[in-house]
Parts: C-alpha cells; structure tokens; sequence
C-alpha cells in the first residue's frame, strides 16, 4: 500500500506534470515539424525530378521543331527519342526514361490521338494519358502513373503539348516517364529515420526535462522542510533563503515575513492571555478575600451589607474589564485606534489601592498612601 502510494504521489507531483507537459509540447512542436519536413522534402525532390523531365521535353521539342524548320516535314525517329535514355545513362540520372510523341487530330470531341513514335523500351506499350483539363494544349501536365509492364511501381509522367504549324491545326504531344522510386525509397528513409530519432528525442527530453525541473524545484523541497519545523511553541525559526532573486527567492521572503506577522501575533496573544488574568486575579481575589472574612465569625447586618457592597463593586469591576477587553479586541479588529482622554491621577491611584488593600489584609502587609 505504501508503494502504491509513493508511486501515486510520484506521479501527480508538479515535477513529473511538468516534464509530461514538456515532453508532451515538444512531441507536437516534433510531429508539426516532422509533418511539414517530410512534405517538403518530398516536394523538393518531385519537383526536381519534374524539372528535369521538363528539360529533356523541352530539349526534344527543339529538335523536333528546328527539324520542321529545316526540311518542312515532321521527322522523328525512335532511335532519336531513346538517345535521351542513353544520355540520361552516361549522367547516371535515371536508369530507364520512356519517351513517345503522340498527334492529335481534329478538335472539340472528336480529337483522335495517335502514337507517331514511342521509346524502344516501350516495346508495344503506352505511357498513360493523363485527364484533359481545359487548354490543355497550353499546359504542360505532371502526373503519377501505374504501368501494367511495372506492377507496383509508381510512375512520374510529363505531358507536353505543342504545335507543329503556325494555324494551329496539328497539335503534338511529347510525353516522358520515369520511375519515382528513388524519391519514394529516400521518403521511406527519411520516415524511418524520424520514427527512430524522435522517440529517442522524447525520450531524452522527459527524463532531461525531470533533471532540470527537479534541480529547478529543489529549493522548494527544501523550503517544505523547513516549514514543517515551524510549530506554534515555535515560531522563531526561519526558512533559509536560497540567495537568488527569483520566484522561488520571493517565495521564500514572504513565508518569512508571515512566519514573523504569526510570531508578533501569538506573542501579543500570550501577552493579552497573561495581562487578562492578572487584571481576573485582583477583583477575583478580593471577593475571596471578603468572603472568607465574613465567614470567619458572625457578624451584625452592617458588616454583612459592607462586604455585599464590596463584592458588588468588585463584580462591576470584573464587567468593566470583560468590556475592555471585547472593546479592545474590536478595535484591533477593526484596525481602529483606541481614544485617549484625560483623567485624574489621584483617583486612579486611590482606585487601585483600595483594590489592593483586600488582598493586603489577608497577608498581614499594611501601607498608606
């Protein structure tokens, strides 16, 4: 039951709230990141991977045209589109590029699209045709294909439109494809690599952020020391100060000064405690005193009046204190200040020596004023 508890207490303390917290906001902020670094390093490379089919569209629609320009016929060879393979070979770019040259004839919905040439390695295969958007014919398209000649492997695809004459009237499309498995492959990498890195991060970061916390809040384990030394029997000990000006400094100052407000009030309580019995003791005494006087013998009606008369006064005394006392106390409360009057000297030392001569009386001591 103990270790249940010590586990439990372990576990709802501020320390292990504030490194979960820690822990949790970094596992976010590494999530958001992670997120946004992948997506943008695939981005990165796919868009890398679309400029240079670009560029060997463009390349190939150069020649194609300058061979118009030249001869006033279309003449394009398969052997001339698979030198872009070989060339991108030499360079060790991409193991296999697929190229073919397509014409469109006719327009509006009855456009007939037909294979002029196509790469050696096409065989008698296609490259797939993307969805036509409006304008196409000014639009170069990027696209994601399957083959059915490379089952499971994703397929980068270029669609370049182009004219052959100056009416318009014969549109030509140059498209190139490429396998997008090394962008693919160095994605699963990059993968692999934050699934790895990041738990291990977490991981550091909450028993790292527990150190820290822990060192952070040392001070305060100990000023909880302290304090449970602090008793009311004593109220004179004082909680170290840790020496920095910080929270846990300002902390621990304002702990003392209470601790010293506390002290100042159960001092004055203990004063007003004792003040209060000796002014009980004095009333309270006489009235003994003349009880036990009248007690002693018989005495006539005049003695018995006198003594009543005495311990009457001495009861108004005791209500004159009592209302002092609560008088005192509301004032205090009320954080009032209590008003001073003058009075006649002489009466109050006459008061209180007729106060004290009962208790004299008893005790054998005689003194005049």
């Amino acid at each position: 039951k103990m270790t249940k508890k010590t586990n439990k207490n372990r576990l709802g303390s501020v320390k292990t709230k504030l490194s979960l917290w820690f822990t949790g906001t970094l596992a976010a902020i590494l999530l958001v990141f992670s997120f946004v670094l992948y997506l943008a390093l695939e981005n990165s490379l796919v868009n890398a991977l679309d400029s240079h089919l670009e560029t060997m569209a463009r390349k190939r629609h150069y020649d194609i045209m300058e061979n118009i320009w030249e001869t006033g016929i279309v003449k394009v060879h398969d052997d001339e589109i698979e030198d872009i393979r070989v060339l991108d070979e030499e360079r060790n770019l991409f193991p296999v590029v697929y190229a073919q040259l397509l014409k469109v004839a006719g327009n509006g919905n009855k456009e007939e699209i037909t294979v002029v040439v196509r790469s050696k390695n096409l065989k008698q295969q296609r490259i797939p045709f993307p969805e036509l958007k409006e304008n196409w014919q000014t639009r170069v398209l990027f696209s994601d294909a399957e083959v059915p000649f490379h089952p499971g492997m994703p397929m980068r695809t270029i669609t370049f439109p182009f004219r052959l004459d100056e009416n318009k009237e014969t549109c030509c499309i140059l498209q190139f494809m490429v396998s997008r498995k090394d962008v693919d492959n160095t994605m699963e990498m990059v993968l692999v690599i934050m699934l790895f890195i990041d738990p291990i991060l977490l991981f550091f970061s909450f028993f790292g952020g527990y150190f820290l916390v822990n060192r952070t809040l040392k001070p305060v384990k100990q000023v909880v020391t302290s304090a449970k030394k602090i008793t009311a029997d004593d109220l004179s000990h004082r909680i170290p100060s840790p020496g920095s000006r910080d929270e846990i400094g300002e902390l621990v100052e304002t702990f003392n000064h209470m601790i010293a407000r506390l002290e100042r009030s159960f001092n004055k309580i203990k004063q007003f405690s004792a003040d209060v019995s000796h002014e009980f003791k004095t009333p309270l005494a006489i009235i003994r005193g003349e009880i036990d006087v009248v007690l002693r013998k018989k005495r006539d009606d005049e003695k018995y009046i006198a003594a009543l008369q005495s311990i009457h006064e001495e009861i108004l005394a005791l209500q004159r204190i009592i209302d002092n006392i609560l008088l005192l106390g509301d004032t205090e409360a009320e954080g009032d200040k209590l008003p001073f009057e003058m009075v006649a000297l002489d009466k109050l030392v006459m008061d209180v020596f007729e106060n004290v001569q009962a208790l004299t009386v008893e005790k054998n001591i005689r003194f005049t004023v």
